[in-house]
């Protein structure tokens, strides 16, 4: 659904500027437009799934986007695979019809004869459907609260000829309820039925998506011009989770793509759920405090007091263009925006009045405008290990991630982020530190090392490798056989960017005199770029074992205060979680170190948190 609102009330929740009206309509024109590059930057077939070169995406089939508009840059492609619908549909009311070029345009009026004329100007824009906004109220006389609105009060009897008569102007409705939980069950029981059994209401096809549900509606409709066409059905889509994660290169960037949205994603899981914690990474620097406050406080509210946020930040450029702020933000301010950003968000939710804060990285003028949860509100995380990081935890942070897992330097952590609460003022048992762990487990030792070594073989694919030495290389080396020697050609002289990729901080810089120590056993020892990668990639600390020795390790760590717990990192999805459930909880909960059942409902109670 598009819209506009150029209101200074709006504007102040993003720290924006004022637009004249012309000025808003090609804002967004330019906004629909870009948002239809990036649905468009994945080919129908781009998704190749192969499994036997862990392959997940063809990279020659997502495309590259650069396009300026007249306030934002966007550099793509979109990071979602095109779903099968190839895009979603676009609703705008008919004031936006010509600026967006919807397939849906939404019309309102005072009457009957102002809506009809309203769609068939709508049509006019070529428009693929045209439907009523129609707000209702069942029983009770009230007063209309949109202005430009059909208004509906009286009985469902009426109702339902109401919208008879506007199937001869309209496809479909888009009904506004002033009591939801009272009219959906009389809409559900009688006005439905009686819209079927005029033949006014085409229930969608098993596995049909809304745009081709939406044509063939409108292919039948065309068989019946005087017969009303449709009601909108919703209906639950499926969502896919846990999709891959691989990288396609687009002029000098490397983007990662095949992720859905995490809130989006999450608010699926908690209408599937009823104990799981709901964690959203989201990132504070180019985010706006009120608008992700509002979203993250949404999906605390709908799961019922499950939702957390790992609070993110970064820098770089390429990140930023995609953004009004672009890269100007200085890399040593990430942490000041983020302490500004949260500072702001924790007013919001605090529900204790208006925010208005302005500084030169944070502008906010909003109140809370979501209910809170029965747990008040998110849980926060912080994973960033650097001092920034650090003294961002213990300040804000009800939990953190670490990749401290090995015992001494959990320990070490431990203390520092300790320390660092004491100055703050806050108790040494106010965060919860749960460092990231991968778990093999095995019948015996010798068995889940055998296991460990084989999942370390799969996860490094030929394709991974090569991305792996990109990194380092700092060009592209897709023209290279992963089976053959190490690329002849020269790494680029800059170090890499410490903003970006996965690998450690510390092995970031020396990278000419680490290509070399390379080289040299791979002349040697003949080794492939596959070869080599999987000698030289460093390893994590994983927890290897039986599940009694790991349990045994795992009880040390949380009875010498190095940890609260381990957020699991599982190498196959279910199956490895599947082990760690049916083997390793047991013996945990034997050892006494983990729960035998929920003591409460909401993610701030399954953490006990203060």
């Amino acid at each position: 659904m598009v819209g506009a609102d150029g209101s200074a009330a709006a504007l102040a929740t993003v720290g924006g500027s004022r637009l004249d009206p012309d000025a808003l309509r090609h804002e967004v024109a330019d906004v629909v437009e870009v948002v239809r590059r990036l649905w468009d930057s994945w080919d129908d077939d781009a998704v190749v799934k192969d499994v036997t070169t862990g392959r997940y995406l063809d990279p020659d089939k997502v495309h590259h986007v650069d396009f300026t508009g007249a306030r934002f840059s966007v550099k793509g492609p979109s990071i979602t695979p095109r779903p099968p619908q190839g895009r979603p549909v676009v609703l705008a009311s008919d004031a936006l019809a010509d600026t967006a070029r919807p397939d849906v345009v939404l019309v309102g009026g005072s009457g009957l004869d102002d809506v009809r004329d309203r769609a068939a100007r709508a049509r006019d824009t070529g428009a693929f459907l045209v439907f009523a906004e129609v707000e209702v109220r069942l029983g009770d006389a009230g007063r209309r609260t949109h202005p430009d609105r059909l208004h509906y009060t009286g009985s469902p009897l009426g109702l339902t000829e109401l919208l008879g008569w506007l199937a001869a102007s309209v496809d479909g409705v888009r009904l506004h309820l002033a009591d939801p939980a009272a009219h959906l069950p009389v809409l559900a029981g009688e006005v439905l039925p009686a819209l079927r059994s005029e033949g006014l209401l085409v229930p969608p096809r098993p596995g049909a998506t809304l745009r081709s549900a939406s044509r063939a509606r409108k292919a039948s409709s065309r068989e019946r011009p005087a017969a009303p066409r449709r009601v909108l059905h919703r209906r639950r889509p499926a969502v896919p989770l846990g999709r891959p994660v691989e990288r396609a290169a687009h002029g000098d960037r490397d983007v990662r793509v095949g992720r859905t949205d995490a809130i989006t994603q999450l608010s699926a899981l908690a209408a599937a759920t009823t104990r799981i914690g709901l964690v959203a990474t989201q990132n504070t620097t180019y985010d706006f405090p009120a608008d992700l406050a509002r979203r993250l406080s949404s999906l605390d509210f709908l799961s019922g007091g499950r939702a957390g946020w790992n609070i993110v930040t970064t820098d770089n450029a390429w990140t930023g263009a995609n953004f009004r702020r672009g890269g100007r933000l200085a890399h040593e301010r990430r942490y000041e925006r983020a302490e500004q950003f949260v500072e702001a968000a924790l007013a919001l939710w605090s529900g204790d009045g208006p925010v208005d804060r302005h500084t030169d990285l944070v502008n906010v003028r909003a109140t809370r405008t979501v209910p809170p949860s029965p747990q008040g509100r998110p849980v926060l995380f912080q994973a960033g290990d650097s001092p920034g990081g650090r003294e961002l935890a213990a300040k804000y942070a009800d939990v953190v991630f670490s990749a401290n897992t090995a015992h001494d330097q959990a320990v070490a952590y431990a203390e520092d982020l300790r320390a660092r609460l004491a100055r703050h003022g806050r108790p040494a048992d106010a965060v919860r530190i749960l460092p990231g762990a991968t778990v093999v487990l095995g019948d015996t030792p010798a068995d889940a090392a055998e296991r460990a070594e084989d999942v370390r073989r799969r996860q490094i694919t030929p394709q991974r490798a090569l991305a792996f030495l990109e990194q380092y290389w700092g060009r592209d080396l897709s023209a290279y056989d992963p089976y053959g020697p190490l690329p002849d050609i020269a790494p680029t002289e800059g170090e890499l960017d410490p903003s970006r990729g996965t690998i450690p901080i510390a092995d970031r810089t020396g990278k000419l005199e680490r290509i070399q120590r390379w080289r040299e056993p791979a002349e040697a020892k003949k080794l492939s770029i596959h070869q080599l990668v999987l000698e030289v990639q460093p390893r994590q600390h994983g927890f290897v074992g039986t599940p009694g020795q790991v349990a045994d390790e795992w009880a040390h760590y949380v009875r010498t205060r190095a940890v609260d717990g381990f957020t699991i990192s599982p190498h196959l999805v279910p199956a490895a979680l599947d082990d760690v459930v049916d083997r390793l909880v047991p013996e945990l909960q034997d050892r006494g170190v983990y729960r035998t059942e929920y003591e409460g409902t909401t993610l701030r109670e399954h953490l006990a948190l203060p």
